[in-house]
């Protein structure tokens, strides 16, 4: 049984068109109502894969600080930085395209 099928079901047993009532129904994209059916729009794939990249990014540099401010790194060549931003946009590329799919 899909998640829609379940959607309607629920609706249909508490009479309600509504589907804003279901908290889990809008996870990932905006719903609109056209005509009497519920789209569901996806949300841009650029703007998807910045805030991944942006997201990884922060949480990388963040682990780079903790460890510099408990001294465990002390210096970091410009290359592992280099290497470190190249990883966050790669992984953010493939979280993004893997989400849409």
């Amino acid at each position: 049984m899909s998640h829609d099928c379940v959607c309607d079901g629920i609706l249909t047993a508490i009479g309600s068109h509504n589907r804003t009532l279901l908290p889990w129904h809008n996870r990932g994209g905006s719903t609109q109502r056209r005509g009497g059916v519920f789209v569901r729009q996806s949300p841009n794939l650029g703007i998807t894969i910045f805030l991944y990249v942006a997201g990884i990014l922060l949480v990388m540099m963040a682990v780079v600080l903790l460890l510099q401010s408990f001294g465990v790194l002390t210096t970091i060549p410009r290359s592992a930085i280099w290497a470190l931003v190249l990883l966050a946009i790669g992984s953010g590329i493939l979280a993004g395209i893997r989400r849409r799919a």
